[in-house]
């Protein structure tokens, strides 16, 4: 119902603009019933282009670590990773072909899929070289922790790098009226929402966040507006 309210309204509103030229006589689309659509009462939040743009200008690209905060924001907004894909990615889950840089990615349940790395290889390329990870063992964590290479970035620590630098790009995350902190899910809400704006199908978004069915996929399609529900 949503996709067929959404393409309905898009026609609607052709054909209201093509009668307000004097283009057609009537609306043919107005005398199409449309399916119900329901609100979410509580829409899950996703930033706008701009507002991603500016929390990954945010980290300071001079320190290793504002090297390291902006590569793991990028590889969850630019390609959707969830925390613990980030969290436990080695040295010897990135690749290169006779393409380019792509991410070998160890999903839930131990299944693999292999994504472009695009932009942010420059940005993974930039911050092996300053830990000194470019020659490290294929094992070797890509975000350890400060106080232990062998162990993994904590959860909290990881989840504080979104909410602080969100902090710096002033950047506030709303639900029900309430200010939130930005979380990592977010950055994968957003990443999906970006690829169904731009065109690309459900199937394709299955593939690249590591769903095993496109009935997860299709909770992240958030592209009903405000303005479409209330006309039904």
């Amino acid at each position: 119902p949503t996709t067929v309210a959404r393409k309905l309204s898009a026609v609607r509103t052709f054909y209201r603009l093509a009668e307000s030229e004097g283009l057609v006589r009537g609306n043919p689309a107005a005398l199409v019933e449309a399916p119900k659509v329901h609100a979410h009462k509580a829409r899950a939040p996703f930033l706008e282009a701009p507002e991603v743009r500016r929390l990954l200008a945010a980290p300071d690209a001079s320190s290793l670590t504002g090297k390291r905060d902006r590569v793991i924001l990028a590889l969850a907004f630019r390609l959707g990773l969830r925390s613990d894909e980030i969290r436990l990615l080695t040295v010897g889950q990135i690749e290169r072909d006779s393409i380019g840089w792509r991410l070998r990615v160890v999903g839930k349940g131990g299944k693999e899929r292999v994504l472009a790395l695009n932009e942010v290889a420059s940005l993974l390329r930039d911050y092996l070289h300053a830990a000194g990870l470019e020659t490290a063992p294929p094992g070797a964590l890509v975000f350890p922790s400060p106080l232990d290479p062998s162990r993994p970035l904590a959860r909290r620590v990881f989840a504080r790098i979104f909410a602080r630098h969100a902090r710096r790009a002033g950047i506030t995350i709303e639900v029900n009226g309430k200010v939130r902190e930005l979380s990592p899910h977010v950055a994968r809400r957003t990443f999906a929402t970006r690829v169904l704006d731009c065109g690309g199908s459900i199937e394709a978004l299955r593939r690249a966040m590591g769903h095993a069915n496109t009935a997860t996929t299709a909770r992240y399609d958030r592209r009903v507006d405000a303005d479409v529900v209330a006309e039904y």
